[in-house]
Formats: C-alpha cells, structure tokens, sequence
C-alpha cells in the first residue's frame, strides 16, 4: 500500500539549494593558485587523494586480490590503473612496514618538504614554526590512524622527533624527457606493475583503515591537517592565509556554527513544533525563515506546497511511500510489485548502490541474486553490514507497467525488514 501522512503539508527543505558556485579550473587549483580559496580546495582533493580513496582501494584489494586486479583492469582507464597500482604498492610496501609513529613522522616528512614541483617561494621547515609543526602534527597522525598504530598528540615530543629526521635537499634534474604517450607501452607497464603487487599471504597481517572527511570532529586532526596544508600552500604562492574558521567553511561548503545562530535557530524550529503539536492542518500556519545575521536580516514565508506527481491514477509527492513489510527476497519483492501495484522493477537501488538491474553486471548471476533478501544484496553491493538498530531501508525504483511501457516517476520505499 501507500501511506501519505496528513499531517505533512510543506515540501523538502531540500529542493531548496544556495545559488550554484562555479568550480575552479584544475590548472589553477594546482599550478597557478591567486586565492586562499584555491589552496583550500586543493588540500580537499589532496586529503581524499591520500587518506581516502588510496586506503579504500587498498580494502578491497585484501578483501580479494584476484577478483580486484581483474575488476580494475576491465573497468578502469590507463591513467587510472596505473595510479591505482601505484598506490596500492605505496601502500602495502614501504609505508606498510610502519611500525610505530616515529615512522609516520618520518614518511610525512619526506613527503611534503622534497615535493618535486618547483614551487614560487620554497618552504625551509622550522620546527619553531607552529605552522610547520602542525603540518607534521596533523599528517603523522592521519597517516598513524590509517595503519591502525596509536597516535599521539604530544607536540613536544613529536618536535624533538622530527628535528632528527634528515631530508635529502631537493636539486633539480638538469634534463628531462618526455615520453610520447603510446598505448601499447601502457598496457605493458600497468601489467608489469599489478604482477608486482604484493601476494594475498604477503599481506593478510596488515590492516588498512580510510579517513571519511568529518570538518566537525576537532579531535579527528582533519581540519587541523587542511588549515595547515592549505596554509602551508598559501605561503608558497605568498597568498594571504586563512584562519580555521574561513578555512572550515570553504572546505566544508558551510558556516561554522556560532552559539547565537544555534540559540536562534532553535528557538524558530520549537515555534514551529508547537504548531505540529497543537495540530494545525492549514500550511498557511507554518513558516520558513530566511536570516543572516551579519546584515542583520529576518524573512519569513509561508512553507511551499510539495509536488504532486501522479502514476497510473495515483496522485502522491515526495513524502508518500510505497511499505513493503517483511524480508524477501528479490524475486519474491519483483512479483510483489507486479500483483500489488501493476508495476515491473527492472532497476532497485538504495543510496548511490544499484543493488538489481537485468543490465547491471556483477560478479555473481541474476538467477544468485534473484534467490538472496534484499538486505543480504544492500550488504553485499554496499560492502557494509547493516547496523542492528536500522529496522527499515529506503529503496528507490525504476519500473515498467505490465505492458513495458516505462512509469516516470514513483514514490520512494519504505522497506521495513526487521
């Protein structure tokens, strides 16, 4: 059946978004940055591009070497199977032997202070300088979480380590070379460096955790990572620097929030609570707010009705679910949808995870999947397991009629399986 609660009048606060923000050309993030936000949004992609995606390719890749390797040589270009095995090897090789976290100080080092990239202004590291410091701070403890080693957070004692460390003085190479891009090399080179990837038993001792970027948790070293890098970085192109503040609200596209906006924010939503407890029905009741503070501005109007979509003869908006009560499995839920509601699913997701298609390849067969619950499928497209506490799934949904033709639009699932 659907359900439509009454008592939902208004439409999703989501279909409202900030005017749209032109992105940054690529070259200028990373060779001719003028701005502090420049040096902003290359720390974001940097920090993805070391303690993210690296380490979840890394997962996977212990999770089942073979089936990896022949994943990402199928579906992955040249470019990219030759940074992924690339990784993979940086990872899993000499950063894998990390023991300690002296060792995570070590490998930051190296890494940032002989960058290869002629850079306008050189950095010569200062163990004096805070800036410098909680680079070093920041990183090593990113890089310790990452292979499960006890981080610390004693700035002193990571200050006398570092002074010991030497770093080789970067000289530039006096000629250089360029390759012609060919190919047939390619295919050579990445297939000599996944035959160089470490054996299933060379490696089931190490565990590999990846860092979801959270600018919330100060405890985390995420924000503290990106203020200094993104600093750092303004240092070099002698761009004005940032404080955390600007810094958090670039990165994480928001505004840090202060007491007297949460109070007021608070406040405006009980307002509104109390109209729902005392059961008004009229949306001409409620209202939106629309504040800035710095101006200081305060606008209200009514909430905006939610769309009304329609399939077959059903009338329904974003708010309405279709409520499927029990777990099945996937042939039981298509021929559930075919008797209850005339409708075919010939593609089923939840979140960004196709979890059935007749189109959708995956590493086991329709007739598998068709025999599996549909939880035992989330769990096994999202590669997480579902926690004990969730009851209930959003699933969406593409469909046909029982004659093929294709329904535009229908409402979300509520799938209640525990």
């Amino acid at each position: 059946m659907i359900t439509s609660p009454s008592n939902v009048l208004n439409a999703l606060l989501s279909i409202f978004n900030d005017p749209f923000d032109s992105s940054v050309t690529v070259c200028t993030l990373r060779n001719f940055p003028n701005l502090i936000e420049h040096t902003i949004e290359w720390v974001r992609d940097n920090f993805a591009g070391l303690f993210t995606i690296p380490p979840q390719r890394v997962e996977e890749f212990l999770r089942g070497p073979k089936e990896f390797v022949e994943r990402t040589t199928k579906n992955h270009s040249e470019y990219d199977k030759t940074e992924i095995s690339e990784n993979i090897k940086r990872i899993l090789g000499e950063e894998g032997q990390k023991k300690n976290f002296i060792d995570c100080i070590k490998c930051k080092g190296d890494r940032f202070w002989s960058e290869n990239k002629r850079c306008p202004h050189v950095l010569k590291f200062d163990v004096n300088n805070e800036l410098h410091l909680d680079f070093i701070v920041a990183a090593s403890n990113l890089l310790a979480h990452m292979y499960y080693i006890p981080q610390i957070r004693n700035r002193k004692l990571i200050g006398k380590e570092v002074v010991k460390i030497h770093v080789p003085e970067f000289k530039p190479k006096n000629t250089s070379t360029i390759r012609k891009n060919d190919p047939s090399e390619n295919d050579v080179e990445v297939e000599q460096i996944f035959s160089r990837l470490p054996n299933y038993d060379d490696t089931f001792d190490i565990k590999i955790q990846s860092h979801e970027f959270e600018k919330d948790d100060d405890k985390n070293f995420h924000m503290d990572y990106i203020v200094a890098t993104a600093n750092l970085r303004a240092e070099n192109y002698d761009i004005q620097k940032a404080d955390r503040n600007k810094i958090k609200r670039i990165a994480g596209n928001i505004i840090p929030a202060i007491a007297t906006a949460t109070a007021m924010v608070t406040g405006l939503v009980c307002l509104e609570v109390y109209k729902f407890v005392q059961h008004h029905k009229k949306i001409e009741s409620y209202r939106n707010a629309f504040v800035n503070l710095a101006l200081p501005f305060f606008g209200f109007s009514e909430p905006v009705a939610p769309k009304h979509q329609k399939y077959f003869d059903k009338d329904f908006t974003l708010w309405d679910r279709f409520e499927v009560n029990g777990d099945m499995t996937l042939e039981e839920f298509i021929e559930y949808f075919k008797h209850e509601h005339k409708l075919i699913p010939n593609m089923i997701s939840v979140g960004m995870c196709v979890i059935y298609s007749p189109t959708f390849i995956r590493n086991t067969s329709i007739a598998q999947d068709m025999k599996r619950k549909i939880s035992e499928l989330v769990e096994i497209v999202t590669k997480t397991k579902i926690p004990a506490h969730v009851r209930c799934l959003t699933l969406d949904m593409l469909c046909d009629d029982l004659e093929g033709n294709t329904v535009k639009d229908v409402p979300y699932i509520k799938y209640t399986f525990r």
